[in-house]
């Protein structure tokens, strides 16, 4: 028997809750949330060559659960027309039956949320006569002599849209080839082509899978990517400035790269210029950029490179919060990280993990992969590394050690749902019984191995175990994810517990992805996916890429593959065969799954950033994704914004104005849902009819009753207020903070009289009197009064703070002052505090809490709680008795 329990608003099983719960604690249901890209919907629409058009769009992991959408299309620049009956409620895609394909079709995304249309998305533009196929275009400037090869996506502009970073590839060569190479080349690209920028490394990075990672990624928070890589003397960026000696050549005459300073550089997403500019670390050497093939060895265990010269790279929420950069070296022998914070325009060192550091660092030394991955493995919220056969903790300490060695490839998720939290699936390349191995990802406890069979006599891998492997969730008939791999000997396919199911398997052994409307996966390899048919042990083809090419010689992957477009489908980017283009494929199969973008899943996401590190991995979000299991829940996330809201009109002078001031509950930060937190004066111009009466939002964050008068925004409302308009006075919640500090110095006495206190003021050095909230807020009234206004004092809105299933009200003090003053003054008042009070009782504290408030305090609200707020302003003024301001409210609202 499964219990279903519902945790916001999705459904899991008793005992998949209790498992995950076991594994990592009530810290992970409680973890901070973290700081992610704000992402638009992503429209995407695809002739399908049968005369419709497929139009997805995302969902996003901040939306509130209720939202719907409505479908526009607009031709030649025309009206929009809407193109669904009903909002859509269900999966993110429509299928437009009858577009005119000869004319440019514009189509907008616009979400419904309680009712009410918010603003449109950016169009999607189908241009006349666009041919029935099932991808996007891209135009490149492509260097001659190169070729587009590993591609990385960000937002570079802070549009909320992804742009591609190109890693554009000529001569490479493995550490252990000799010869020179092409100058490595970074180019950046909007999807329509625009081209932004090019970084060259220069000579003195050496081009190859092992050497050139780079990482893409809003690393600061500001709403737009940076890219970050190592670099070296005569790297010139985006702007045409070179770093370091422009003349020097550290090459042998072997080609490698063996001496020189050695660099990490933060470059800007949107120019290509520099930002910062540091030593890397760890060096080649600690004493001297000019290393002997002696000195190296004593380091690395050999003197020509191919340990030294070894790089991988990622991105890590290191703190829960915000994200780190995260680089490497080494994983033959030893091996080094060092993980980084660009903050406030500063680069800084988090902490270093070097395997020879100490005794107990060296269970560590030789346990890197080709690959790494990124996630929180041990259930804290802040994420680990896992770094082959090992794991290096959020705090830059060992985690665990297996002692397997190094292997070729590296799948890190929810693979077993049976098993307790997150786990590894990789390959051993040492001949040994871990040839296939699966673990629990928080201690590194074995769950299955299956040894190598026979290795190679011959070629690079002799004597190795398997350099192929995956682990993907393709046959429904067993929980979990399928593993197979190739080499070794090694044949058939085995299941998430280690049986063996099939003495089949697939010819691919490379990447997979969402394509079909299921949940299970597809595979991906060269140019083509395949749907692994599990009944008949074979594969039916679902696409061929014609004319498009792979990346990475045998490896044969993508440029990308993962959730950049659309619902939550995966798209895969291949270069053209001639290397002018990239080409973005969308899947235009329908799906009934409603699921957020999987680029809101942190691991899933940082899973992209690091994709194009050395020996390419396909992407595994946090969770399971079967028909037979429930839909993941939310991530907890914020981001800058939450919803496209239309603009609030200008002001008209013609019309009258309604005011609005207060604290933060009213108007927070710059009033565009940055952290996921929105005051409730927002929503509550959407209720007025904004063709007769103006809303101006003047309230500010951090404000009380107090400095809202002595800062002089109070000054700056009534230079604008003329007689007929309106002004809304909500303040209580920073009033109670004390009246002289160092810090904030915002507080009011308490009550409503005329008793005063002077000070200096600690915080702006000035002799001043304070006054009780109540002579504030009379002050207010009669300020308006005098300029002819009506003045509506409301009490403020409640906290998330309950006691005894019954929401703690304000009614032994600002509640009551506020009323108290309002009489006394003679202005209209609004019992905000209780109206809210009432509402959230009769929704409940799990919904209220889990909903309506932000995760990180109990005083801000979500959209969803903010417009609720808004929705009882408006009921409060709707029973005052002779209030002029009823008769701008919107019809039906």
């Amino acid at each position: 028997m499964h219990m279903k329990i519902e945790i916001r608003g999705h459904f899991c099983t008793c005992g998949m809750l209790i498992a995950s719960l076991l594994a990592f604690g009530l810290d992970r249901v409680h973890a901070a949330p973290r700081q992610m890209e704000r992402l638009g919907r992503g429209v995407v629409a695809v002739n399908r060559g049968d005369g419709k058009v497929f139009v997805s769009w995302r969902l996003l992991a901040t939306d509130p659960q209720q939202i719907a959408f409505n479908v526009y299309r607009s031709i030649e620049g025309g009206p929009a027309v809407r193109l669904n009956d009903q909002p859509i409620a269900g999966p993110t895609h429509l299928l437009d039956q009858s577009p005119d394909l000869t004319k440019r079709n514009a189509y907008t995304i616009r979400p419904v949320l309680d009712g009410m249309e918010l603003g449109p998305s950016r169009p999607f533009l189908l241009e006349p006569n666009a041919p029935g196929q099932p991808y996007l275009v891209v135009p490149l400037r492509t260097p001659p002599g190169y070729s587009p090869a590993d591609t990385s996506v960000g937002d570079l502009d802070g549009d909320g849209e992804y742009e591609l970073v190109i890693h554009m590839t000529g001569r490479g060569r493995d550490n252990a080839q000799r010869g020179q190479t092409s100058e490595p080349i970074l180019h950046a690209y909007r999807l329509d082509g625009t081209f932004l920028w090019q970084i060259n490394l220069g000579k003195n990075i050496r081009e190859g899978a092992h050497y050139t990672q780079f990482m893409v990624y809003d690393l600061d928070g500001d709403g737009k990517a940076e890219v970050a890589c190592k670099t070296a003397d005569g790297t010139t960026d985006g702007k045409g400035k070179v770093i370091g000696d422009p003349d020097a050549d550290h090459r042998d005459p072997s080609g490698h790269i063996l001496k020189g300073p050695e660099y990490l550089t933060i470059f800007d997403g949107l120019t290509g210029a520099v930002l910062a500019n540091t030593a890397y670390i760890p060096p080649r050497h600690p004493t001297t950029q000019d290393p002997t093939p002696q000195e190296l060895a004593q380091i690395w265990g050999d003197g020509n490179g191919n340990r030294s010269e070894r790089y991988l790279a990622a991105v890590a929420y290191l703190d829960g919060q915000r994200p780190s950069l995260v680089m490497c070296r080494g994983y033959y022998t030893r091996c080094v990280i060092a993980a980084w914070d660009w903050r406030d325009g500063r680069l800084s060192l988090r902490w270093v993990f070097d395997s020879d550091s100490s005794q107990e660092n060296r269970a560590y030394r030789g346990q890197g992969n080709h690959n790494l991955s990124v996630a929180d493995v041990d259930g804290d919220g802040k994420d680990e590394i896992v770094y082959g056969a090992a794991v290096i903790d959020d705090d830059g300490k060992g985690l665990y050690s297996t002692g397997w060695g190094h292997g070729d490839a590296l799948h890190v998720g929810d693979l077993d749902p049976d098993n307790p939290g997150l786990e590894v699936f990789g390959i051993q390349e040492r001949f040994s019984k871990e040839g296939m191995n699966f673990r629990d990802a928080r201690t590194g406890k074995a769950l299955w191995l299956v040894p190598s069979v026979a290795a190679d006599g011959i070629g690079r891998d002799r004597g190795e175990g398997p350099g192929r492997g995956v682990c993907f969730n393709v046959d429904p008939r067993y929980p979990g994810s399928e593993a197979w791999a190739l080499g070794a000997g090694m044949s058939g396919m085995y299941s998430a517990k280690g049986q063996r199911i099939s003495n089949a398997r697939p010819s691919s052994c490379n990447f997979a992805v969402w394509w079909d409307g299921d949940l299970l996966r597809e595979l991906l390899d060269r140019n083509y996916i395949a749907k692994w048919n599990w009944q008949e042990a074979n594969e039916t083809i679902l696409l061929v890429a014609d004319g498009c090419l792979s990346n990475n010689g045998t490896k044969a992957t993508p440029c990308l593959s993962g959730d950049i477009l659309g619902d939550w489908r995966e798209e895969v980017i291949w270069r053209t065969r001639d290397n002018t283009h990239l080409r973005i494929y969308t899947t235009t199969i329908p799906t009934k799954h409603r699921l957020f973008t999987l680029m809101h899943d942190p691991q899933y996401r940082l899973a992209i950033a690091w994709q194009n590190v050395a020996y390419n991995q396909p992407p595994h979000p946090s969770f399971y994704l079967d028909e037979s299991a429930p839909l993941p829940r939310r991530p907890q996330i914020v981001t800058w914004q939450i919803l496209d809201l239309p603009p609030v009109p200008p002001v008209d002078p013609n019309l009258p104005t309604l005011f609005l001031i207060g604290d933060s509950t009213v108007k927070c930060g710059r009033d565009d849902g940055a952290n996921g937190q929105w005051g409730w004066g927002r929503p509550l111009a959407e209720f007025f009819d904004l063709t007769r009466i103006n809303v101006r939002n003047m309230a500010l964050g951090g404000r009380s009753s107090r400095t809202f008068i002595t800062e002089g925004l109070w000054d700056k409302v009534l230079a604008e207020v003329r007689p007929g308009d309106f002004v809304l006075i909500q303040f209580g919640h920073n009033d109670g903070g004390p009246i002289n500090d160092n810090q904030r110095a915002r507080g009011s006495l308490k009550g409503t009289g005329d008793q005063t206190e002077e000070i200096d003021n600690m915080l702006t050095g000035r002799h001043e009197v304070v006054h009780t909230y109540g002579w504030y807020i009379r002050r207010y009234v009669t300020d308006a009064k005098a300029k002819g206004a009506i003045p509506i004092v409301l009490s403020p809105v409640p906290r998330n703070i309950w006691k005894d299933g019954k929401v703690a009200r304000a009614s032994e003090d600002y509640g009551k002052w506020a009323a108290e003053a309002a009489r006394q003054a003679g202005a209209f008042f609004v019992d905000l505090n209780e109206l809210i009070a009432r509402r959230y009782e009769q929704v409940g504290q799990q919904k209220v809490s889990a909903e309506y408030f932000t995760p990180t305090d109990h005083t801000h609200t979500t959209w969803q709680g903010a417009r609720l707020n808004a929705d009882c302003v408006l009921e409060g003024l709707r029973l005052l008795e002779g209030c002029p301001l009823k008769d701008y409210i919107l019809a039906g609202r």
